[in-house]
């Protein structure tokens, strides 16, 4: 690995900053493709703890070639995203994750790259899976722009493997952790503040702790298994929206989330058809995500992997001590 680089698009993003840090822990060459950002802090940490920042957008011809012309890439980890439903215009969708994605594909195989990850999403399986548990082979459902696009980018993926590309897909489910602004810790904010409505039935979700999802990327950095290409990442099971509640109250009240903040289902149903007839994707998702239930059979990736998941009612209490001490600092 001396003289060997890994190169990481999306490094100042929440599962990026994560898998960079891993990566430096374990004594990898990081090389960065960096745009302008706000995280300037986290970005001069990187380069004091040895990673090489490049400035820039990651799918630039004229940055990529400057970077396989000066160093040795020997993996491509490819997190870079617009993300979320309604946070981009289905152009940003296309240009960064689909567009970006085969543009860096193409200079991967092209300058011989041994090993190309590929952050794609559970999202491919739409908002909420056709089936329950959803497994690596259950039919895409893109949903929204988003999803679309990253399954889009996934058959980018595929269609490189078949042109000798050493590829490989990791799809995570919502992850929580350290420096989280997200889903998780919007759930967080919202049980503290007793703003959380609960549909009565017991939805059952599934999140991933992000130190695990780091490990899934290291993992396969090191496998030598090349029939299995695609890898679902989640905690080892999942949870009741019910059950997580409970959790964050008690973590902050000591008693369970008051269970008068309910509301029939059927509320949540007619609020899923406003918003998806409004085409109010944002809002839509959010709806989805406290009401239905969304699962994942990871199990099998886990074991190919030798990777033994976190259990979220564990990792959620980590995540909960680490959000109080960002609050204080």
């Amino acid at each position: 690995m001396e003289d060997e680089y890994t190169l990481v698009t999306g490094v100042t993003g929440f599962i990026g900053s994560h898998v960079v840090e891993k990566l430096l822990s374990e004594n990898y060459r990081v090389l960065a493709v960096v745009r302008n950002s706000k995280n300037r802090k986290e970005i001069d940490d990187f380069r004091t703890k040895g990673a090489v920042l490049v400035d820039g957008q990651f799918y630039d011809d004229t940055v990529l070639n400057t970077i396989f012309t000066n160093y040795r890439v020997s993996n491509v980890i490819h997190i870079a995203a617009v993300r979320g439903a309604g946070k981009g215009v289905i152009d940003d969708y296309h240009m960064v994750n689909v567009h970006g994605t085969e543009v860096l594909l193409k200079h991967s195989l092209n300058n011989g790259v041994g090993r190309f990850i590929y952050c794609s999403s559970v999202g491919v399986y739409g908002t909420i899976p056709a089936e329950l548990p959803a497994l690596v082979t259950t039919a895409f459902n893109g949903d929204n722009d988003y999803h679309r696009s990253k399954i889009l980018a996934e058959i980018k993926v595929m269609e490189y493997i078949d042109l000798g590309l050493n590829a490989y897909i990791v799809r995570p489910t919502i992850a929580y952790g350290r420096g989280d602004n997200g889903f998780p810790s919007t759930l967080a904010a919202l049980v503290r503040r007793r703003m959380l409505l609960l549909p009565i039935s017991e939805n059952r979700i599934h999140l991933i702790d992000v130190e695990k999802l780091a490990d899934v990327f290291m993992k396969i950095m090191t496998t030598e298994n090349k029939r299995d290409r695609i890898f679902i990442a989640a905690d080892a099971s999942a949870i009741s929206c019910r059950e997580l509640a409970d959790i964050i109250h008690a973590d902050f009240y000591g008693t369970p989330y008051p269970s008068y903040l309910t509301l029939p289902d059927f509320v949540f149903d007619l609020l899923a058809g406003l918003f998806s007839f409004m085409r109010n994707d944002k809002w839509l998702v959010r709806i989805l995500l406290i009401s239905r239930s969304w699962y994942f059979d990871s199990a099998d990736s886990a074991a190919k992997l030798a990777l033994v998941p976190s259990e979220t009612k564990e990792g959620f209490k980590r995540f909960l001590t680490q959000l109080k001490h960002q609050s204080h600092e």
